[in-house]
Formats: C-alpha cells, sequence, structure tokens
C-alpha cells in the first residue's frame, strides 16, 4: 500500500491526484481557472497516480444557487456526494470503472464504506481510500444489493465547455487509505 494520509472533506468541491496546480497569474477576474487539487499526492513522479484522480463534490438540484446566495448548503442535509474523475484511465468505486466520459460527464453517488480504488497493481501495491460521510445523503451505507452506478450529465459539461471555449482556456466527510 502507498502511505497516504486520510483528507477530510471540508468544502462542496473537493480535488485530488498528484498534480499540484498553479494559479495562473494572467487570468482577468471571472475567466475559467481549472481547480486546484486540493489533496496532493505526495509522490508527484508516480504515474500510477493520476494528476487529476479525483474531484468529490457535495451536489443536489438548486445547490450551487444557494451557495452563490450565501445560503448553508449542508443544513438542509439534502445532498449526496457525488465522484468523478478527469483523468484520461479510469479509477474504480466498489469495482466498477469509472471514466471521464466523452462530451459528457460521468459521477456516481457514494455512500459511507464505498472503497475508491486509484490504482491496483498487484499483491500489496494498490492506493485505496474508504468514504465516511458525517452529512448529508451519503451518510448512510449502501442499501444491500444496490452497486454503485455510473451516470451521465451532459447539459453541465456541455454549458462548462462552451464557457471555457469563450474565455479562451480550457464539508462533511473524509477519506481514509484501505490499509
Amino acid at each position: 500500500m502507498i502511505e497516504t494520509t486520510h483528507f477530510n472533506l471540508t468544502t462542496r468541491l473537493t480535488y485530488y491526484g498528484r498534480y499540484e496546480e498553479k494559479k495562473r497569474p494572467d487570468l482577468k477576474e471571472g475567466d475559467y481557472d481549472p481547480p486546484f487539487t486540493s489533496y496532493v499526492y505526495p509522490h508527484n513522479m508516480d504515474a500510477r497516480v493520476p494528476k487529476n484522480a479525483l474531484d468529490l463534490v457535495f451536489w443536489r438540484p438548486g445547490i450551487e444557487d444557494d451557495d452563490k446566495k450565501g445560503i448553508d448548503w449542508i443544513a438542509k442535509d439534502d445532498f449526496w456526494a457525488i465522484v468523478m474523475t478527469r483523468t484520461s484511465g479510469y479509477v474504480f468505486v466498489n469495482g466498477v470503472k469509472l471514466t471521464r466520459g466523452a462530451g459528457h460527464t460521468n459521477y456516481g453517488k457514494l455512500y459511507t464504506g464505498d472503497v475508491i480504488t486509484i490504482f491496483e497493481k498487484g499483491p500489496g501495491q494498490y492506493l485505496k481510500f474508504e468514504c465516511e460521510f458525517f452529512a448529508g445523503l451519503s451518510k448512510a451505507r449502501r442499501p444491500e444489493g444496490h452497486a454503485f452506478t455510473v451516470e451521465t450529465e451532459t447539459v453541465k459539461y456541455q454549458e462548462t465547455m462552451a464557457k471555457r471555449s469563450r474565455e479562451g482556456s480550457m464539508v462533511g466527510g473524509s477519506v481514509s487509505p484501505v490499509p
């Protein structure tokens, strides 16, 4: 196992990978800026860990509007923890392959106890995280017989890509290593 500390999900958007993105000084207010990696894998030359392995997002319909208005979105407790990846490869959630998608975004809802596998290269060579959530609908354990399901979002993906094109550039839980 690769030694990596657990990380706390203290904001609505959390990113994990081996790439530490730098703030671009040429960007103006409102320009698209790729997300910073919130938690950086400590060995940035280890290609087994993708540069942009995980995007962990707390989400429900309308949460972005509440966030912009300063409404405490966590108080409603009706949101999900969602996982996505921006890697050119894939990650696994409970053994189900999750890719970034082409022309859309692939994602899935997480529950406490779900295991995210960044890589597995043989006996004792893996990087896995077990999820534990303290708020929202994801704090429950996955119901028996309900496998992780990859879902697809096209509209938000297309809006994001259009915004990037116009601009000229492309909280309640923790994730711990599995021993």
